[in-house]
């Protein structure tokens, strides 16, 4: 597992996750996910684990303490990025602020930012 104390890590490491995985995210803060954790799961960690029910949703057993719940696939979230990136070649994973947009823009829009 993966653990990342802030998204601007999340996004800076982008291309490090474990793929294919899933990323999940504090439950009280994923409306406000600028002020989260995230934990990372590789498909095969998660296998080999239970699904637990929480007031989050369903998460594996072993990111029931940190009271997660699912954020986004880490396929699509590295495919954000580099869509972001490849449609501006000055940006960098450093330009947090416009990064984080396109996030928000894919979660409210099912689809990419140019």
């Amino acid at each position: 597992m993966q653990h990342y104390k802030s998204i601007q890590q999340l996004i800076e490491d982008y291309k490090n996750l474990s793929y294919p995985g899933r990323i999940y995210i504090e439950g009280r803060e994923k409306v406000n996910y600028s002020k989260s954790e995230f934990w990372i799961l590789s498909s095969k960690e998660a296998k080999d684990q239970d699904i637990i029910e929480t007031e989050y949703g369903s998460v594996p057993e072993s990111l029931v303490e940190y009271k997660a719940t699912s954020f986004l696939d880490v396929g699509t979230f590295q495919d954000i990025i580099d869509n972001k990136l490849e449609h501006n070649p000055t940006l960098s994973t450093k330009d947090f602020d416009v990064l984080i947009n396109a996030i928000d823009y894919y979660l409210d829009n099912d689809d990419f930012q140019d």
